[in-house]
């Protein structure tokens, strides 16, 4: 029955979790998927969300592996998945565009993972106003696209205000103000800015 479906996809994702810990990844993989077609079932009661996890864990656990290809298609299941989700929130709808775009990003895709990333942007802006700190991941995020595309332009202002979202947020102290202060001395680096570049790396420290 359906109570024994989702008890036997319970425990074969703790399995796996263990297995994955350990690096396992090969292992684990064969024990996530039985829990996904468990709980994606043909005429399933299981719900939506609980769906959308054994598909972000499998979908994960191919991540791992590097196939990203794989990856890429299990995270597109939940993204269709989670627009069932009447009520979903915009934090959670950009947690399903994220993950497939950071997937898109590792396969060396990064024209459609923009624009997912910027979706998600807006998402997290919606639910959380455009100054607070939980949109700085998706920003940052979207700076190491444009970064990787080379778009020097996009990429400066789109950190910039990442880190001041983080400063004023967090305080100068926190780990994420030096990570984004880094990664700006990264950019600068690669825009040939040198004396930019060290004044970050040295605000890094």
């Amino acid at each position: 029955g359906q109570n024994n479906d989702h008890n036997k996809a319970a425990a074969l994702t703790q399995l796996a979790r263990v297995r994955r810990e350990k690096g396992e990844f090969d292992k684990a993989k064969p024990l996530l998927l039985q829990a996904y077609n468990l709980l994606t079932a043909k005429g399933t009661t299981e719900p939506i969300a609980a769906q959308i996890v054994a598909i972000d864990n499998l979908a994960t656990c191919c991540k791992e592996m590097g196939d990203y290809a794989e990856a890429v298609k299990y995270y597109r299941q939940a993204v269709v998945l989670q627009g069932k989700v009447s009520d979903a929130t915009p934090e959670a709808k950009a947690a399903r565009l994220t993950n497939l775009a950071l997937a898109l990003v590792a396969s060396g895709d990064t024209t459609e993972s923009e624009g997912l990333l910027t979706n998600s942007v807006q998402l997290m802006e919606q639910q959380y106003g455009k100054d607070s700190d939980k949109i700085a991941p998706a920003l940052s995020n979207l700076a190491e696209v444009y970064r990787i595309e080379n778009r020097f332009t996009d990429a400066e202002p789109t950190l910039i205000r990442t880190l001041e979202i983080r400063k004023k947020a967090l305080g100068a102290t926190d780990p994420t103000v030096g990570e984004t202060t880094s990664d700006l001395g990264v950019l600068y680096k690669q825009m040939g800015k040198d004396s930019d570049s060290l004044k970050f790396f040295e605000a890094a420290v």
